[in-house]
């Protein structure tokens, strides 16, 4: 009797977490689908953005802030040394560093344009 009893617990429990994986799988399924509709909804990545938050009084910081980009990244991609601090206003280290703020556009657009496609390539995956 005791046996018996102990093989239906342990059925029920089976069961039980069965169902519930089972959920969680299609509860998975369903974000991936909504986030490859978002995607294919938004496929022009940001080209449609035509201003960007940037001027040249902003320091590196806000920018980076301001328009959701890494600010090594940045730093980086202007030639700008890692070590050097980014409380600087743009106008200043724009002179020695040569750069513009198409070239921080142009910059922050590549950086969201491969962050759409990481995404993109990652639900892809996920999906298979």
């Amino acid at each position: 009797m005791k046996h018996l009893i102990l093989i239906a617990l342990i059925a029920v429990i089976t069961l039980f977490s069965c169902n519930n994986q089972n959920s969680k799988v299609e509860n998975s399924k369903s974000k991936i689908e909504i986030t490859q509709d978002s995607l294919r909804n938004n496929n022009s990545g940001l080209d449609s953005i035509t201003k960007y938050n940037i001027n040249m009084d902003m320091t590196l910081s806000e920018v980076s802030k301001k328009n959701s980009i890494n600010l090594n990244y940045l730093k980086s991609e202007l030639g700008i040394p890692a070590s050097l601090k980014h409380d600087y206003q743009l106008k200043t280290i724009s002179k020695n560093f040569k750069f513009e703020i198409k070239d921080i556009e142009r910059i922050i657009k590549q950086y969201h344009n491969d962050r759409i496609e990481r995404i993109k390539n990652n639900v892809s995956k996920s999906s298979k």
